[in-house]
């Protein structure tokens, strides 16, 4: 597994669509949107810290529902994931090294984000436990994604639409976490429904845990523990019923072929 999980942190390195999102469009829309404002600030508090959130949420999203589905999809279309299991590696604990090792990117990212941030604009820190509340909360936002990512994998089966699919559903979170501008510029009706998604409240409530107004972010926690818990039990239930994932081919072919007396050597 130590051998599988560094050879997956190798090869997303090698994937320009992550690479692109996680790191460069980030630090690309704060020159752009930063930039413009740069000496603006609100009760002392340079606007930087107000839009980190959004520039973060803008590396996880594709991260966790681009990225990850089409790394697990094509896993699961080339019969990769089944060649592994041949080999002795669970389904579970690959797709548990799969999720570590997109976690792992993601913190990677946001590391990059916060000290470009205080390189380039002058970031403010409000004190260690402001800043470990932050931290923990954008990452109960990733691996909720995450576990979408996965059901999203598992119900679209083909590759390509897997990433068109994607990159919708993507743009939509774009817009209801302010990362084009504020929610309060769309109708209602949006604004109601933007509401719903764990990851609006990164863009329009998270700046208040940066710049030490709150510890935590309630409706944030209980509405992700609502998407976490039903993206597991949808996770588990399309994960039972992938005939690709219910059975392994290969000792199915090998089973078959002792019973009618062949020798199977591998």
């Amino acid at each position: 597994m130590k051998y599988y999980f560094l050879n997956d942190l190798k090869l997303i390195l090698r994937v320009p669509v992550a690479l692109f999102f996680q790191f460069f469009f980030p630090l690309m829309m704060m020159l752009i949107v930063v930039g413009a404002d740069a000496n603006k600030s609100y009760d002392g508090i340079r606007f930087i810290n107000y839009y980190l959130p959004c520039a973060i949420s803008m590396g996880f999203i594709p991260l966790a529902l681009v990225t990850f589905p089409l790394w697990v999809g094509k896993k699961i279309e080339n019969g990769t994931l089944l060649r592994m299991n041949y080999f002795g590696l669970r389904t579970h604990s690959i797709i548990f090294m799969d999720i570590l090792c997109h976690v792992i990117f993601g913190a990677v990212g946001s590391s990059i984000d916060i000290i470009f941030a205080l390189i380039v604009f002058r970031l403010q820190f409000f004190g260690a436990g402001y800043f470990f509340a932050f931290i923990l909360q954008i990452f109960i936002a990733l691996i909720t994604l995450l576990v979408w990512g996965g059901v999203l994998s598992l119900i679209v089966k083909n590759t390509q639409a897997l990433m068109s699919i994607g990159l919708v559903i993507m743009f939509f979170l774009y817009f209801i976490s302010n990362c084009f501008g504020t929610i309060n510029s769309f109708p209602v009706f949006i604004r109601d429904l933007a509401k719903c998604f764990p990851v609006s409240y990164m863009g329009s409530n998270f700046y208040n845990i940066w710049v030490g107004k709150q510890y935590w972010c309630g409706k944030f926690l209980w509405i992700s523990a609502i998407w976490f818990g039903v993206g597991v039990i949808g996770l588990v239930l399309l994960a039972l019923s992938n005939k690709r994932l219910r059975g392994n081919a290969f000792l199915k072919s090998a089973h078959t072929l002792r019973g009618k007396g062949k020798v199977v050597e591998v």
